[in-house]
């Protein structure tokens, strides 16, 4: 399953995903994007590290990246390039992760 592709529009993001234990999903750009999990369905006033933030793919134009999920729950995640901006123009996905 597909988190974000570079080519999608923003508004067109999906903003939450069903998905099972044990499935993976890759986020994947071609533009300057990176994937932070942050800990909830809204943008965060600064990404950094800690206090529920974590970066999972530094920025990078173009890449990739695999998120495994093991344990139920639900997860955020988002992309911080602009100053949060990507994140506040709607490139922020939930995944409601069941047994």
């Amino acid at each position: 399953m597909s988190g974000w592709l570079a080519s999608t529009l923003l508004s067109n993001l999906p903003c939450l995903q069903l998905i099972q234990v044990g499935d993976a999903v890759e986020f994947t750009w071609s533009g300057n994007h990176d994937v932070w999990r942050v800990p909830e369905a809204a943008c965060p006033s600064a990404f950094e590290a800690g206090a529920g933030l974590e970066e999972v793919a530094p920025p990078s134009v173009g890449g990739s990246t695999t998120v495994m999920f093991d344990t139920p729950g639900t997860y955020h995640f988002a992309c911080s390039v602009g100053g949060g901006g990507h994140c506040n123009n709607g490139m922020l996905i939930t995944f409601e992760v069941e047994p």
